[in-house]
């Protein structure tokens, strides 16, 4: 009589699928973690620190030379190809004057006020502008920290509201997602993200206006 009790052989699939059942415990105990972390904290729906900094931004206009396709200057020339003089045509666009320099400025004011664990979770949004060109979200969680950081969710959570308190960055309803604010720091053009909020109000305006008329 064979009695066979031993245990059935895991397959390659089965344990991948423990896997993945042990990472998304992991990731719902930590979504509820930052969830209560962010208890007391207001949420936004969009960005409350874009007027200020539409307010503080100097704007200017540059004069860009305008040369041929392949990078040489434009010329008059007579109909038989005799050169002329050079031909000076010139196009304006507009730049923030205080891009690299407002921004930095305010925010290192700003940085002279963070705690220790400000100052670390601050390089972490450091890194997250860096990535974000041209865009005044980012993610910042600590389910995406690199352990070798060495930082605790303790120090996590208070660098965070560290941020929020010295005006950094402000939370959006998104869970681990932040606004930044781009008079302390912003990577890209901030004069179109200036000009964005101003159509917008803009329209809003309009469309305010619109409605107490009718």
């Amino acid at each position: 009589m064979n009695n066979d009790t031993s245990k059935p052989v895991r397959t390659l699939e089965d344990i991948a699928a423990e896997i993945a059942v042990a990472e998304k415990a992991v990731a719902a105990a930590e979504a509820a973690q930052e969830e209560k972390s962010r208890r007391g904290i207001r949420v936004h729906h969009t960005n409350p620190f874009i007027a200020q900094a539409a307010a503080n931004t100097n704007e200017g206009q540059r004069r860009k030379s305008l040369k041929g396709k392949d990078g040489t200057e434009l010329m008059l020339t007579t109909p038989t190809g005799d050169f002329v003089c050079a031909a000076g045509f010139w196009q304006y666009q507009e730049v923030d004057r205080t891009q690299f320099v407002k921004i930095f400025a305010n925010g290192m004011k700003g940085f002279a006020g963070l705690s220790p664990a400000g100052v670390k979770v601050f390089e972490l949004l450091c890194f997250e502008v860096q990535r974000a060109i041209g865009k005044d979200e980012v993610y910042l969680s600590f389910s995406g920290i690199d352990l070798s950081v060495g930082l605790t969710q303790s120090t996590f959570t208070r660098g965070i509201r560290n941020l929020l308190d010295k005006k950094f960055i402000a939370a959006t309803k998104r869970v681990s997602w932040y606004f930044i604010n781009p008079d302390y720091i912003f990577n890209g053009d901030r004069l179109a993200l200036v000009k964005e909020f101003r159509i917008k109000n803009d329209a809003q305006s309009d469309a305010n206006f619109r409605n107490q008329r009718v």
